[in-house]
């Protein structure tokens, strides 16, 4: 259930995704500068943006958010449904976050048709995590992109001015008090 419609639109929360959200794309836009322009500039960016986020949340002290992560396909092609059902209603391989409220938080749900930023319940049927918790904590503990994005933002004067004014919006509490109506 996506939870980003009516009086939640108006959440403590939009803001502050929408301003980490304009930072990822232009990371996105930098990674992607060589290769072919596609429509979306959040293709292909779940891994990265995922890791980038968890790793802005611990550094922010906001706690219980745990990297997700669900593969569409198998080797063999065979359907498995897991990670993101876009719009075409074909499952997708795919990461983003989970809090313990049962809150997901994806940056990057435009790329398979949906809203560009989703906060909403565990039990949305778009998501499917058929990794274990433990390997998706492995993919984005070793993803260093994701993580060197962050440092070298926290080093920028421009981007850390905008990422400390973002932190100070969320604040450790947001953490724990996300909830679903």
């Amino acid at each position: 259930m996506n939870i980003l419609t009516g009086k939640t639109r108006h959440s403590p929360w939009i803001r502050p995704l929408d301003e980490i959200r304009d930072l990822l794309c232009l990371e996105w836009a930098h990674y992607k500068r060589d290769l072919p322009h596609d429509d979306c500039p959040s293709q292909d960016m779940c891994l990265l943006s995922t890791t980038y986020l968890y790793w802005l949340f611990k550094h922010a002290g906001l706690k219980g958010w745990e990297p997700a992560e669900g593969v569409g396909m198998d080797d063999q092609g065979e359907s498995n449904p897991g990670g993101m059902k876009a719009v075409n209603d074909r499952w997708y391989s795919h990461n983003w976050l989970v809090h313990t409220s049962g809150v997901i938080l994806d940056l990057t749900g435009d790329q398979f048709g949906h809203e560009e930023i989703i906060l909403a319940t565990k039990d949305d049927p778009r998501y499917n995590a058929n990794r274990s918790s433990e390997y998706a904590k492995q993919r984005v503990s070793s993803c260093r992109l994701g993580k060197e994005w962050l440092k070298f933002q926290l080093e920028d004067p421009d981007s850390s001015k905008l990422l400390s004014s973002i932190l100070r919006s969320l604040g450790p509490g947001h953490g724990q008090d996300l909830s679903c109506p």
